[in-house]
């Protein structure tokens, strides 16, 4: 390390730069530390001078008011007790300046404020006082207290000049020093001495020592220094006192004989000049170590990096590397030109040895180079792949004994000797023994490589001589021969698989002449030996197969193979073989030749003639099948056509009870056939891949509902119970396909059904998750029955089959439900999933993804009577149905109570437990026994005002339904129930309970009948709902209206009748409103007819044209009904009544005892705008469901196929159709539809259309809803 030439360097450079640091840091700290010296001194001494002068400056302040004080009246001339009284006050207002106050007499006799007296004419002050002189006494101990006090006597005048009296004030001596001699260090504080002229102590923080101690008397040594103090006045000088070595600083208290001390110890005098030191010796150790960096950083990048990349080539070239990279030269010193020369002798040694490495390094031979010990010096890369060793591993380290094989070595060892007649040793001498002798060695070796492995190889050994002959090395040169052996091998084997192959196998050049053929091909063309005649293949061929052998050469040559069909002639007559011809091209540039496969085909023919026409009959017999299946389709259909119609057709007559579910089930066995016959079709339909999916809006509860109405009449009479559960958060409206839906979970609720003989069925529906516009939704149903073996699971899904043949026989089905479920399922995007255990049931599951237009919008149950306003009793003796039927009824925000039996519940209606407003009951349950508990069970529900809800069968229903009216539940739910179900009963229950005590209270009808306009007026509106609406609301001002469908209908009325005013909707098909007008105001007999547009456009741009075309004003869809009588009463002549009585329309009229939840319509606005008539508003919700309930898709069919007039003109017509009958979102989301259009932004109209469908879907339930709930008749 120290003999480096960098660390000399940078070691003097480092010795020199200390030195002289040292030298300027050790001045510069002796000034420093005189100057610091002198400024600690100066400004300990000018506190003590600042302290001495603060406490003569308050004795001089305190005199003033004493002055004062004895100048005043009462002082002066008072009594006595008068003068005390003041005193008093003075010392009360003085707070604690004052000790105490009094007055003494010209013969000392002191009497003070708190009423003590003594005699002070001992007192020097008092002496001086009676002369005429105040004085401020020194500190002394009283003989009133023993306090140490201060004390200051005035002498009080008479007005002739004499004193009268003398006043003292006591002031605390303690309190006074402590306050009045502290310094602005804290560290000083215990530091301060007040002294008498004497060198008696007045003021210590050591008390014992005030008037005790006397320096000159206790510590004789100090004369000096007090003969300084008292001579200077003010100063400080350097004391040795009790064997500490002391800074004194005193000065003179002034008007006093007092002196000010303060000490301070030399060691905490000089720690500020420690501080001093260490950053001083700090700074010049920072500054070493800077420089010592820098001088290193400098001298290493300027000349030892230089140095060193020398070093580097120099060594890289010593170590045989001559690929080195050359020195940059960026200067011309010294070091510069000798990088140059390096560089120089570097390309000159390359340019010798590159011939060499090249040689070396390109060629498959693995080159070792060995001293003339036989050490490795030279290890080529391809004997470092060859052999598995890395160069530096094995460089001056190894011999080639490291890979030879030992017992080759012996072997060639013995060998040797006896061919040489001398003893050759089994060492790395048995490689040279020849070659030493040029002598030819043996090329044949065997090497292990690193890995054990074998390998063979051909080696040649040269020795390298120097000038005098003697042996410097020797060069050997290894090839790898294991691809050779390997190629003779695989060549000899390959042959022998030819021989050994049953097809015939050939090789002939461009003549046809053939030099090989294998042992098939001789027994095929009946060949024994392969001679210049035998071995021409043309003498095989017929004429037209050899012209047809020929074209299959030229193509062979041309794309490198050919394959086709050809007829050779043997002694047993022609045969057909399928023959493959490959094309070779030598490498070496020779003639070409081709290699031919010839096979024995006649056989196969014979098998593929056969397949054909079993293929050509199954063919057949599928095309058979499907007509089958059409034909009994059709015929099976057209039957059940009549069935379902006649059915249908009966449902509009009337019926009884009985007889209307009779009638229901009858459709319902025939959409049960039906289903059969779909399953079948459906089977086909997926076997051919035409199966599609719909994509809809709809509302999952709604199909939920369906499928329990279907799942009722498959329980039947069987003893299980079933149980929906849908989980909350479940989007109002999803997109999919809901009848494919619908059908997978009828399948396997119907199969859980099926094969489950008791216990229960469970159809739980909950969401998984719900992001990015997509809604995850996961189905499971659940059973008690049979249950499936692994090995029935197996087969499951086979078509036509079921997991047991046996179940078919005793349950029935087509084996195809499952099938169709599973592939429905997976088109959908989902997987089923099935857990069985035999005996105790499964589980069929899968979850699928819906789009959710409306994420966050979820369906709303709003009931007029919710939480503890509403409570039901849940009576099921089914634990699992009992908890699914409270959690259902919870979800609609009504509370429940249960009850496991009937007993328990009629203890509970019989006791005194919180109110029951309705009754839940079980009619299967175990403790139901008949007629009699029922009666038993509603006597007492009618005894607590509870409404009864019987939860049954199908056959159940049908036997309460035959009870006298009176005995008949309030409701029938049939198991199972959806939660729709469950949320309708419960509304019609409430709005049952609501409406019949106030049954008599009907609306007053105050301003329905106003009678205010009178005319004729011709209403062009082609929307048959908003026509009904605004001729109902133009009927009640009292005036006569025509109504006209479009344009050109109008100008046909316009010519025959007269009218006093026309209303004109805008958007209409034919004649447009601003056609129509135009039209209109070209005939002088109609231009003063007034005309006022109908639209929902309620702009200003609409409204300019509107006036363009010679309209006289504009109402906007909806049409309020206020808004309507302003317009019109600008343009029609008031009646003689109204004009007279001025009666005016309401602002709102309340639907005639409806407190139904109505979502999605604003009921109040709808009968606002009809005058009440709540039937025409039910007619017009019917007429909108009619009409609109697909307008959205029609609108997106439109919009797809660019007619966006009559997109427009569609969502115009929605638009004022849902405003009259308060549909306010429908309204919303039908005007921004149509504005999109307009204004061409085509990509919004795909999101509008599906806000606009969700709308409608809701409205479109609530209508259904409604129907259920008897709020709506099908008049």
């Amino acid at each position: 390390m120290t003999s480096s030439l960098r660390i000399k360097w940078v070691l003097l450079l480092v010795a020199i730069t200390t030195i002289c640091l040292s030298v300027v840091g050790a001045v510069n700290y002796s000034m420093a530390k005189d100057k610091m010296r002198s400024y600690i001194e100066q400004q300990n001494l000018s506190a003590v001078q600042d302290t001495s002068s603060r406490l003569s400056d308050w004795f001089a302040v305190r005199y003033a008011e004493a002055k004062v004080i004895s100048r005043t009246p009462i002082i002066r001339t008072g009594t006595l007790e008068e003068k005390l009284t003041y005193l008093r006050q003075e010392t009360a207002y003085a707070g604690t300046a004052y000790l105490s106050a009094g007055i003494a007499d010209l013969s000392g006799n002191l009497t003070l404020t708190n009423g003590k007296m003594f005699n002070v004419s001992d007192n020097p002050a008092f002496q001086a006082a009676l002369a005429g002189q105040g004085r401020i006494s020194d500190p002394f101990f009283g003989q009133r207290d023993g306090g140490y006090i201060v004390t200051l006597i005035l002498p009080v005048w008479n007005d002739d000049g004499t004193v009268s009296c003398l006043l003292e004030i006591v002031y605390d001596a303690r309190n006074l020093f402590e306050s009045q001699l502290k310094t602005d260090n804290p560290d000083l504080k215990d530091r301060v001495i007040l002294i008498q002229s004497d060198s008696t102590v007045l003021y210590s923080k050591n008390i014992e020592t005030i008037l005790n101690r006397n320096y000159l008397r206790d510590f004789p040594d100090l004369l000096p220094v007090y003969q300084q103090m008292i001579e200077n006045g003010s100063g400080f000088q350097m004391v040795r006192f009790q064997g500490e070595q002391l800074l004194l600083f005193y000065a003179k208290v002034p008007n006093t004989q007092w002196y000010l001390l303060l000490y301070i110890p030399q060691a905490s005098m000089e720690k500020p000049l420690n501080s001093l030191l260490y950053s001083t010796v700090g700074l010049i150790a920072l500054m070493e170590f800077v420089l010592a960096s820098l001088i290193y950083f400098v001298f290493n990048t300027m000349i030892i990096r230089r140095i060193h990349k020398l070093l580097v080539v120099t060594k890289a070239v010593a170590g045989g590397n001559l690929s080195v990279a050359a020195i940059e030269t960026n200067s011309r010193d010294e070091l510069g030109l000798l990088s140059v020369s390096v560089n120089d002798m570097t390309q000159n040694l390359r340019d010798l040895f590159e011939p060499f490495e090249s040689f070396i390094h390109s060629n498959q031979l693995a080159m070792i180079i060995t001293d003339s010990d036989y050490r490795i010096i030279k290890f080529s890369p391809m004997a470092e792949t060859m052999l598995g060793y890395r160069a530096r591993d094995v460089i001056h380290t190894e011999t080639p004994l490291l890979w030879h094989d030992p017992v080759q070595l012996s072997e060639r060892a013995s060998a040797y000797s006896v061919d040489l007649g001398i003893p050759v040793e089994p060492d790395c001498s048995v490689l040279v023994a020849k070659p030493l002798r040029n002598m030819e060695m043996d090329q044949e070796w065997i090497y292990i490589r690193a890995n054990g492995t074998r390998l063979p190889i051909n080696l040649n050994v040269s020795p390298m001589t120097r000038s005098d002959g003697s042996v410097k090395g020797y060069v050997m040169l290894a090839r790898d021969m294991s691809v050779f052996f390997h190629a003779t091998e695989t060549s000899n084997r390959l042959l022998h698989i030819l021989d050994a192959a049953q097809d015939f196998i050939a090789s002939f050049d461009l003549k046809g002449n053939m030099f090989y053929i294998n042992a098939a091909g001789k027994r095929l063309l009946g060949i024994d030996t392969l001679d210049s005649e035998s071995r021409r293949l043309g003498k095989y061929l017929r004429a037209d197969t050899a012209i047809q052998l020929a074209e299959g050469l030229a193509i062979a040559q041309q794309c490198g193979h050919w394959e086709g069909e050809t007829e050779f002639m043997t002694d047993r007559g022609g045969i057909v073989t399928s023959q493959v011809i490959v094309a070779h091209k030598p490498s070496d540039g020779g003639d070409p030749f081709f290699s031919t496969i010839v096979r024995d085909i006649m056989e196969q023919k014979r098998t593929q003639t056969e397949l054909m026409q079993a293929k050509e009959d199954a063919d057949n017999a599928s095309l058979a099948k499907s007509m089958f299946l059409a034909r009994m389709s059709h015929e099976i259909r057209t039957p059940l056509n009549g069935i379902t119609g006649l059915s249908y057709l009966m449902q509009q007559t009337k019926l009884t009870d009985i007889q209307r579910d009779y009638q229901s089930k009858i459709t319902g066995s025939a959409q049960t056939l039906l289903q059969v016959i779909n399953d079948v079709l459906d089977f086909s339909k997926i076997e051919a891949k035409k199966l599609t999916l719909e994509r809809a809006n709809f509302q999952l509860d709604e199909s939920v509902r369906k499928l329990s109405s279907t799942l009722s009449v498959l329980l039947g009479h069987k003893p299980i119970d079933m149980a929906i559960r849908m989980e909350g958060g479940i989007p109002a409206v999803l997109i999919g396909d809901p009848l494919r839906l619908e059908q997978i979970l009828l399948n396997l609720t119907s199969n859980a059904i099926k094969f489950t003989d008791q216990g229960a069925v469970t159809l739980l529906i909950r969401i998984v998750d719900h992001k990015d516009g997509m809604a995850a939704v996961r189905f499971a149903v659940t059973d008690t029955g049979i249950g499936m073996t692994p090995e029935q699971l197996n087969r499951l899904f086979q078509p036509f089959m079921q997991a047991d043949e046996s179940t078919s026989r005793k349950f029935g089905g087509t084996g195809l439900g499952l099938n169709i479920s599973k592939s429905m399922i997976e088109m959908m995007g989902g997987t089923l999933t099935i857990e069985s255990e035999p005996g105790l049931g499964s589980t069929f599951s899968f979850t699928v993804r819906f789009e959710s237009p409306d994420p966050s919008r979820k369906r709303a149950f709003p009931l007029t009577r919710s939480h503890g306003d509403f409570r039901i009793l849940v009576v099921e003796d089914s634990p699992l149905v009992r908890s699914n039927l409270s959690m259902m009824i919870n979800s609609l925000s009504v509370q429940t109570d249960v009850s496991p039996s009937w007993t328990d519940a009629l203890r509970r209606l019989d006791g005194v437990e919180r109110p029951v407003h309705a009754l839940l009951l079980d009619m299967e349950a175990e403790d139901m026994y008949g007629e009699d508990i029922w009666l038993q069970m509603k006597q007492a529900a009618y005894g607590r005002g509870a409404l009864t809800i019987a939860y049954t069968t199908l056959a159940g229903r049908d036997a309460l339904q035959r009870l006298p009216k009176a005995h008949r539940p309030d409701a029938i739910l049939v198991k199972p129930v959806s939660r729709l179900e469950m949320y309708q009963t419960i509304a019609a229950l409430q709005e049952h309970s609501l409406n019949e005590p106030a049954s008599a209270d009907k609306p007053s009808g105050r301003g329905t009948n106003v009678r205010s306009l009178e005319g004729h007026v011709l209403l062009v509106e082609d929307q048959m709902i908003n026509q009904t609406v605004a001729t109902a609301m133009l009927e009640k001002l009292g005036l006569s209206v025509t109504g006209a469908r479009h344009g050109l209908e109008a100008l046909e009325l316009l010519r025959n009748e007269t009218f006093d005013l026309i209303l004109m909707d805008i958007h209409m098909p034919e004649l447009d409103g601003l056609e129509t007008t135009a039209a209109i105001r070209r005939n002088p007999r109609l231009q003063q007819l007034p005309i006022i547009a109908l639209t929902a456009d309620a702009t200003s741009v609409r409204d300019d044209q509107c006036r363009q075309a010679g309209m006289n004003d504009l109402l906007s869809k909806p049409l309020e009904p206020e808004l309507l009588l302003a317009v019109l009463s600008k343009w029609l002549p008031r009646s003689e009544a109204a004009a007279a009585s001025e009666a005016g329309i309401p602002s709102k009229l309340k639907p005639q005892a409806d407190a139904f939840a109505w979502a999605g319509i604003d009921m109040q606005d709808a009968l606002q705008r009809l005058d009440g008539k709540v039937e025409i508003v039910f007619r017009l919700l019917l007429l909108f469901r009619k009409q609109h309930e697909h307008t959205a898709k029609e609108l997106r069919q439109l919009v797809t196929a660019q007619q966006f007039a009559e997109a427009r003109r569609l969502a115009h017509s929605l638009q004022g159709a849902a405003g009259n009958l308060g549909m306010k979102s429908v309204f919303e989301a039908a005007y921004a539809f149509e504005l999109a259009v307009e204004e061409q932004r085509l990509s919004a109209c795909e999101p509008l259309s599906q806000s606009l469908e969700s709308a409608l879907v809701e409205v479109c339930a609530t209508i259904d809803t409604a129907i259920v709930a008897n709020k709506i008749q099908t008049f």
